[in-house]
């Protein structure tokens, strides 16, 4: 009992101490108002080399203080995209004459042309020839003898051939068989797998005549060789 009534009296004192050491130190921890920073005169800042006298003004305005004249867009200056283009004038980026020092297209490495080499030539350029005898028959019985004959030939290259065509019947002893003939013929390719052919006829036997002779040559569908010849 005499320990709680000792401690209030101390107590007392304790919080009196405490309330007048608050009251001393509460004005040094009031709130600092805030101070705005002081308004920069953009006018005065230093500006590069590059940017010598342009204005700055005062500063940014704010949206609400703009007013709608100042921000309209001058529309004057940007192009109309419905206008038509100008056109380019290509007169001076290409075309002319060469120089008079120009090397020459279509000679080669120090001005040899191609002239082939044998053994070495395109599949166009190769000349060849060709010899087929389609019939070749000799006859021979208690009736006579005689001989059937259909051969052709051409030589040349893909582009351009002679040919050379002849058929007929000959019995030894009896004059040659009218239907006995030959044509010399150019032909010249028109597509991949035809072809003309114009030159001369000539038959033989008793009424021949000589032709002017036209027709077409080539490989028709399924592998079939087609030739007509008037």
């Amino acid at each position: 009992m005499n320990m709680l009534t000792m401690s209030r009296p101390v107590a007392a004192l304790l919080g009196a101490l405490l309330g007048a050491l608050l009251l001393e130190t509460r004005p040094a921890f009031a709130a600092q108002p805030e101070t705005a920073p002081p308004e920069q005169e953009h006018s005065a800042m230093p500006m590069p080399d590059g940017m010598a006298g342009h204005s700055m003004g005062s500063g940014p305005q704010s949206p609400k203080s703009a007013k709608p004249t100042d921000m309209k867009m001058d529309m004057g200056s940007m192009p109309d995209p419905d206008a038509p283009m100008e056109k380019m004038d290509m007169g001076s980026m290409q075309g002319g004459s060469a120089p008079p020092d120009a090397r020459d297209p279509d000679a080669y490495a120090e001005g040899f042309v191609y002239t082939g080499m044998p053994g070495m030539e395109k599949a166009d350029q190769i000349v060849f020839g060709k010899l087929l005898a389609d019939e070749l028959e000799f006859l021979s019985g208690n009736e006579g003898e005689g001989f059937n004959w259909s051969v052709e030939g051409n030589y040349g290259d893909d582009k351009n051939k002679v040919w050379l065509r002849t058929q007929g019947q000959k019995i030894p002893g009896q004059p040659i068989d009218p239907t006995t003939d030959g044509e010399v013929l150019w032909w010249h390719p028109y597509t991949a797998f035809w072809g003309t052919q114009l030159g001369l006829r000539q038959d033989f036997g008793p009424g021949a005549h000589s032709y002017l002779a036209a027709g077409i040559e080539g490989l028709a569908p399924y592998w079939f060789d087609v030739e007509a010849t008037r």
